[in-house]
């Protein structure tokens, strides 16, 4: 069962830089670039993967937007219980 899932990973990440011929990406390597994201959760799993950091070549992008600020906007307003 592991092997699969290592396999399905390699599938999205390394076998596809090989694919197109892209040497700085796919595998996390000494002077490859640092293009990964940190999740709570599988990350092969859609409903239980939750994306903490991402980072592209080497530097954090910021993961917020519109939908998140008004959910907190409106969340903090009425007190929503989740």
């Amino acid at each position: 069962m592991e092997f699969q899932k290592e396999a399905a990973i390699a599938s999205i990440t390394a076998n596809v830089a090989k694919i197109f011929d892209l040497n700085t990406i796919g595998t996390l390597e000494v002077n490859k670039d640092a293009t990964f994201f940190v999740s709570s959760g599988d990350a092969m799993d859609m409903i239980g993967n939750q994306v903490e950091l991402a980072f592209i070549q080497g530097r954090e992008i910021d993961l917020d937007n519109h939908q998140k600020a008004l959910y907190r906007k409106y969340h903090e307003k009425y007190r929503i219980q989740n």
